[in-house]
């Protein structure tokens, strides 16, 4: 049988970062952040020695401070931040006159959530370096601001620079949440207000914390002028800055009406957003007004810091992101817009059990409880701790017993793992809950569809299909799903093969989609055109067995035993389920009969 698409794409659990804070591109580049393109014998920035000239720092035995940078390299690659920072860390031991070195382990044990470590290695580039440490003079600062020092923070970045990349942006916002914290907001306003009337990309976020400042000073009519030149669009906004200008004109009578539509207005364009209802409706329909979520200059702080990461995150640069996150967290340690991007960075770089860590640390009584909670039992599954992640969708569908997501979840869980018929069992106490099934449901159905058909349940399965379809007529998934699925039944071909043609013609570059076309051809007797399409299949997903199996199964056809025998010998390289492998063999010893195979 041929392989299906993968239901992923649709999982409650994959869903997409949070919406940035921040509301235009930055400029890419991070204040003297590591290069990621240098080599070993490049590890210094701007001129500075490479790791060939700096081995004489020290005594070393052969190699150890090589070792240890590759290995920091390896890890960097490698997307595992704890190990990067470890590695870094002793190289800059190894080498204690080798700044860049320096440079590097603060960066990743900031990332690792290791900022206190990384601190004093910041202080050492910083009074070394004085032209060259924007990142480092951040850092120090960072700290300084956590420990409410903030006259001395002003001190440390007053001769940062905050010219290009990330410093015309950064530099500028915290030294004006510097301001408020050392009492001082209408200079901090004089800083941000004239870099609001500039040109775009930074104009609207400047604008977004000089509302943010001037709300705190009290100055209400500047804080309403600067918010006001943002909500023009309010369905484009970012969720945090609808939360904030909300909270904002709900605590004045005069304005709460206009609170309440921009509310309104949100969730109107964002209707199946649960998090945005869990956060926002509650702010509508409270009788008093909600208190604002930044209150402080260490709010505002980590709110600059946050929105650097979400923006460096949708720009791939994950490290950079992390590094902006948990200079947020050492603000804000409980920020829970920073936890849930930390988890969801973690769980990007494919580190589940440090993602799981980072959605536990959310407070319990944080709007994003709920989506905490999902998150980490999703991460749980892709840990492969199969029995914990079923008990933590297990609790979430206990604690929400009106919500039907966390029983979907479940099921994908376990229809992923081959527990089909319990699948099934979960997706049928998650429909019971449903007062109407939606046309967003489709995926559900599918799921659903999926772990009927493989637990042996047809009639039920096809209902389901055939439900999603009249749900999302076109949606290629279950056009090819069920095509195939009525094509291997010997069912309904004709308009079998057309919904697989209209499945190939939406996802021309779907190995899957185009291997059921290949074996439509192929059990409809059409070997040459199989041939041709089940080709295409393995060129785009090379390494499938059952793929593989089909292609050779198609040269037999066409009297291309040798290739046929490769193609059989190649699909067992793919680890196929004992079933396909036992048929394989089996062909490699007997070839084909003369009816055509329809495994």
């Amino acid at each position: 049988m041929a392989p299906r698409p993968p239901l992923s794409p649709f999982r409650l659990g994959s869903a997409a970062l949070l919406p940035a804070l921040m509301l235009a591109a930055c400029a890419a580049g991070t204040p003297d952040q590591p290069d990621q393109r240098d080599t070993p014998a490049q590890v210094a920035l701007d001129g500075r020695p490479g790791l060939s000239q700096m081995t004489h720092a020290a005594p070393l035995a052969s190699g150890s401070l090589a070792g240890a940078f590759l290995a920091g390299r390896q890890a960097q690659f490698e997307g595992d931040p704890e190990a990067a920072a470890s590695h870094f860390a002793e190289a800059a031991r190894l080498a204690p006159e080798a700044l860049a070195l320096k440079r590097r382990a603060a960066f990743f044990l900031t990332t690792a959530g290791r900022f206190p470590e990384a601190v004093p290695l910041a202080r050492e580039v910083m009074a070394a370096d004085h032209d060259e440490a924007s990142l480092s003079r951040l850092m120090v600062a960072t700290d300084q601001a956590a420990r409410g020092d903030f006259p001395g923070a002003l001190a440390t970045l007053a001769e940062a620079s905050s010219e290009g990349g990330l410093n015309q942006l950064l530099i500028p916002l915290v030294r004006a949440w510097l301001m408020v914290g050392d009492g001082r907001p209408a200079e901090a306003l004089e800083v941000v207000v004239p870099l609001a009337e500039a040109e775009e990309p930074f104009a609207r976020l400047f604008a977004f914390h000089g509302g943010l400042i001037a709300a705190q000073a009290g100055q209400r009519a500047t804080a309403a002028e600067l918010f006001g030149r943002l909500t023009e669009v309010p369905e484009e906004l970012p969720l945090r800055t609808v939360e904030a200008i909300a909270a904002f004109r709900l605590a004045d009578p005069d304005s709460a009406p206009a609170g309440r539509d921009l509310i309104a207005t949100y969730l109107k364009a964002h209707g199946e957003s649960r998090l945005a209802a869990d956060l926002l409706e509650p702010m509508r329909l409270a009788p008093v007004a909600p208190p604002p979520p930044i209150t402080s200059a260490a709010d505002g702080l980590a709110e600059a810091f946050h929105g650097t990461a979400s923006n460096m995150a949708q720009s791939q640069a994950l490290d950079t992101a992390l590094l902006f996150i948990h200079l947020a967290l050492a603000v804000k340690p409980e920020f829970d817009y920073a936890l849930i991007l930390k988890g969801d960075l973690a769980s990007r770089q494919r580190r589940p059990v440090a993602a799981v860590a980072a959605y536990r640390a959310v407070p319990a009584d944080s709007a994003f409880t709920y989506l905490a909670r999902q998150r980490a039992a999703d991460s749980l599954g892709r840990a492969e701790r199969l029995e914990e992640a079923r008990e933590a969708f297990e609790s979430l569908a206990a604690d929400w017993p009106e919500r039907p997501e966390p029983l979907i979840d479940l099921g994908d869980l376990l229809r992923q793992n081959e527990r089909f018929a319990e699948a099934v069992e979960a997706y049928d106490r998650a429909f019971a809950r449903l007062d109407q099934v939606l046309p967003r449901h489709w995926s559900w159905l599918y799921g659903r569809g999926i772990a009927l058909e493989r637990s042996g349940q047809w009639p039920r399965a096809e209902d389901d299909f055939r439900q999603a379809l009249a749900l999302e007529p076109d949606q290629p998934f279950v056009l090819n799903y069920l095509g195939y699925s009525w094509l291997d039944q010997g069912m309904h071909v004709e308009t079998a093969k057309d919904m697989i043609q209209r499945a190939v013609a939406q996802r021309p570059r779907d190995g899957y989609i185009v291997d059921s076309m290949g074996w439509a051809e192929y059990l409809t007797g059409n070997h040459e055109a199989a041939v041709e399409h089940l080709e295409r299949a393995v060129s785009l997903t090379p390494n499938d067995p059952t793929i593989n199996d089909h292609l050779g199964d198609a040269y037999w056809r066409v009297g291309r035993r040798l290739e046929a025998g490769y193609q059989w010998q190649r699909a067992l390289s793919f680890d196929p389920d004992p079933e396909l492998a036992d048929t394989i063999r089996a062909k490699l010893d007997d070839g084909l009969d003369d009816a055509p195979s329809t495994n």
